[in-house]
């Protein structure tokens, strides 16, 4: 595929998957908090936003094979090859959860011993989880579609112990009653990390990164941001 010169086209396509409030593909949200505040940005710069939506594993392979521009939310971890905004779009929690009557508990160890933890494939979770997810037998890796929802299910049906997954996508789904608040808890969770939007390693990206680093550290987008956060979580 020939190589997209996204200001000769004014569009840049970037992939993501379902990761809702961050990332949603609905009628009433759009394509979530982070979709909404990239367009904000892009288009000030005459830039047209499309995202697509594929599971993790597809859409690192579609920057890879250059069928899209890059990744609506990345940490480096997960596309090395990828250029990255100097300044992180937000932060996530990666948190633990049980059902309602594990004694279960991660506060400074993870640790999980025979406990068979579930985790989303090629995901980063940030340290010392990654690490520990590569060198553990005791792990079950799925891959695909509704991925929160699956693992959740997993947790529920006692196939696996403990699954990980972002704070607020738990709390999100609370709060909508998707979930059951009364099945499973938290059970402990790792330090926030940052995740940033990522391109391919073009020219014209190199030239795009630069507005878009300038246009992450103004005090009102930064405010932008926030408050998308916290008008999605009273919806």
């Amino acid at each position: 595929m020939a190589e997209k010169s996204v200001h000769a086209s004014k569009e840049l396509t970037l992939a993501t998957t379902r990761w809702c409030p961050y990332t949603c593909f609905d009628e009433r949200k759009e394509f979530g908090i982070v979709g909404i505040y990239i367009e904000k940005i892009l288009s000030s710069h005459n830039i047209h936003l499309s995202v697509v939506s594929y599971p993790w594993s597809r859409a690192l392979r579609l920057v890879q094979s250059k069928e899209v521009d890059g990744l609506l939310t990345a940490t480096p971890a997960e596309a090395p090859d990828l250029l990255f905004s100097d300044s992180p779009i937000g932060s996530y929690q990666m948190c633990f959860y049980t059902v309602n009557s594990s004694s279960l508990r991660f506060d400074k160890s993870i640790d999980f011993g025979n406990n068979l933890l579930a985790v989303v494939q090629d995901y980063g979770y940030g340290e010392p989880l990654d690490s520990y997810i590569k060198k553990n037998k005791f792990i079950t890796s799925i891959s695909g579609s509704n991925v929160t929802d699956r693992l959740i299910s997993l947790l529920i049906k006692g196939r696996v112990d403990v699954i990980v997954t972002d704070k607020l996508v738990v709390d999100y789904k609370i709060a909508n009653h998707s979930i059951d608040a009364n099945t499973i808890k938290r059970a402990g969770c790792l330090l926030e990390n940052d995740f940033y939007l990522a391109l391919r390693s073009t020219r014209e990206n190199e030239n795009l990164l630069e507005k878009i680093n300038q246009e992450l550290i103004q005090p009102e987008n930064i405010n932008y941001f926030k408050q998308l956060k916290v008008d999605i979580s009273k919806e």
